[in-house]
């Protein structure tokens, strides 16, 4: 082949570069339909239409009638008011006022809070922000004030992720949609109060989102799993020290209800609440017990919980939001333990429990339970001889194992007083401190 010569390259590469040039100029990004805040297309009996910062905003709850949202982004505009508490989010796959997705700011907590972004699922008109907390559901996030903020949320199947002010990066990336891959309508919601305001929403269908695959989901072990539930009662109905007469309360029947893969029950699945007023409802349960004797169970709970074995209060608690001190927020988990005093065969677990807001939910979890992988066997198990044993590692060529104490956790104990210990293959301690005069060891490796 004849090299061309490099007249004609140079006018080949302008050409192509006049081609790109004007393609790149023809392209552009759809525009973007903004809704205006009009009562023929929004149910705006919950809102008020105002000028706010110069623009037309909206202020309250308001949601819109004559579009359907799968997959797709949702993006608009919210400014929120200064030293002031508003809870400004837009709900999204609205099946009713009971279902729905919703993804909101607490401008409050920003930035020194992990929950200033929450995403929350309503089931029966419950909003459970009590129990969907963490990784997944809140995170941290810089909010401004006193001018508008862009929030962008891209949704596709059962995953999402919400953007703020124009960042390249998610403020926080939802695996998890608890209402799985559905469809509903859209809408904004705050308190028409003055404190938060949006402009400039739009939407736009898209079924081409790219996602990373979901995070894996770790299922508690050793929870109870099994449950049923009683319908709703009034709280002031119950006496939280007595085990519940039934009859009296108009129990007659129960619903099966299964706790969620991270072991926790919630309550709002199988029943809303019937009105503002704090109302309680029992929860029940049976544990096996191949023996006579105590174990103890970890144990969660929203807002307000006794618990009862075979007939005995054994616990109560109170976790409501602000109950033990201003900053409290009543998140249900694992924060507590009681030890339950089994009898050999069937045992009866019965939960009171109190609500006011935030979601209700119930989580017990027997605390010895050591989870195993498929096809794992356990030998044996050491005492409490170590400080923290962060690693562990076998020596074939000694036919032993060898564990570093670590203890950056207690200030007492100074570097250089941690050690390696050295344990038999089946599993005595033969040197508590084998090797000594460490800071604080670490990873640990068996060199050939």
């Amino acid at each position: 082949m004849r090299p061309i010569p490099a007249l004609f390259r140079t006018s080949i590469i302008s050409a192509l570069a006049a081609v790109c040039l004007a393609s790149s100029l023809s392209y552009q990004e759809p525009e973007k339909e903004i809704i205006p805040f009009l009562a023929e297309r929004w149910d705006l009996a919950g809102a008020k239409v105002v000028d706010h910062l110069d623009r037309q905003a909206l202020m309250g709850t308001a949601v819109l009638n004559d579009a359907e949202f799968g997959d797709g982004t949702i993006e608009c505009d919210i400014a929120m008011k200064a030293g002031t508490r508003s809870y400004p989010g837009v709900l999204f796959r609205y099946q009713s006022e009971e279902e729905y997705e919703r993804v909101y700011l607490r401008p409050h907590r920003s930035p020194l809070y992990d929950d200033a972004v929450q995403y929350v699922a309503a089931f029966h008109g419950v909003d459970s922000w009590q129990l969907y907390n963490g990784p997944g559901f809140s995170a941290a996030a810089a909010i401004p004030t006193d001018r508008w903020v862009h929030v962008k949320i891209e949704v596709l199947g059962t995953q999402a992720r919400v953007f703020l002010d124009n960042a390249p990066q998610p403020a926080l990336v939802i695996g998890d949609l608890q209402h799985g891959k559905s469809r509903g309508r859209l809408g904004l919601t705050t308190a028409a109060d003055g404190t938060a305001f949006f402009s400039n929403f739009s939407f736009r269908s898209d079924g081409s989102l790219s996602f990373p695959p979901p995070p894996l989901v770790h299922r508690a072990r050793g929870c109870v799993r099994d449950w049923e539930i009683s319908t709703p009662l009034k709280r002031r109905r119950i006496d939280f020290d007595a085990y519940p007469d039934l009859k009296a309360l108009g129990v007659s029947s129960w619903t099966r209800a299964a706790a969620e893969t991270g072991g926790v029950l919630d309550i709002s699945r199988t029943h809303g609440r019937k009105g503002a007023e704090p109302e309680a409802i029992l929860v029940r349960a049976d544990l096996q017990a191949d023996k006579d004797g105590p174990k103890k169970f970890w144990i969660g709970y929203s807002d307000e919980a006794s618990l009862f074995l075979n007939g005995r209060l054994v616990f109560y608690g109170m976790s409501a939001y602000r109950s033990r001190d201003t900053s409290f927020l009543g998140i249900l988990g694992p924060f507590d333990a009681v030890s339950l005093p089994l009898r050999k065969g069937a045992n009866e677990v019965l939960f009171i429990i109190g609500e006011s807001f935030g979601g209700w939910g119930v989580f017990l979890q027997d605390a010895a339970f050591v989870e195993k992988a498929p096809g794992v066997e356990a030998l044996w198990t050491t005492g409490k001889d170590f400080l923290i044993p962060e690693s562990a590692a076998y020596d074939p060529g000694t036919d032993a194992y060898y564990v570093s104490n670590y203890d950056g956790y207690n200030p007492s104990r100074g570097a250089g007083l941690q050690s390696i210990s050295k344990l038999t293959a089946d599993g005595r301690v033969a040197a508590l401190q084998w090797v000594i005069g460490l800071n604080n060891p670490t990873g640990l490796a068996v060199r050939k």
